[in-house]
């Protein structure tokens, strides 16, 4: 759009643990940290002159894991949200 520049970027990122073979020969189940991470981002850019861009950018990230409750009884899901604003120049 002429001057300015509206970007959209996602991710997703999935986690997987092996459970672990202790020194004693038990398994310690990991499966309470298996998880999906997503992350959605709009950045927002105006050029102000060549080479000197400012932007906001704003994001949404999530992180489900697989089961609600760990081993230990905490609900270790987590949404959160950033924003940033900066410039980029040459």
């Amino acid at each position: 759009f002429n001057r300015l520049a509206l970007g959209l970027r996602g991710s997703v990122e999935r986690f997987a643990f092996e459970d672990a073979r202790l020194t004693d020969g038990s398994v310690l189940d990991q499966g309470d940290r298996d998880l999906t991470q997503g992350t959605l981002r709009l950045r927002g850019a105006y050029e102000l002159t060549p080479g000197l861009i400012p932007f906001v950018e704003a994001a949404v990230d999530a992180r489900v894991h697989d089961r609600s409750i760990d081993r230990a009884g905490l609900r270790r899901d987590s949404t959160g949200l950033t924003a940033r604003a900066g410039s980029t120049f040459e």
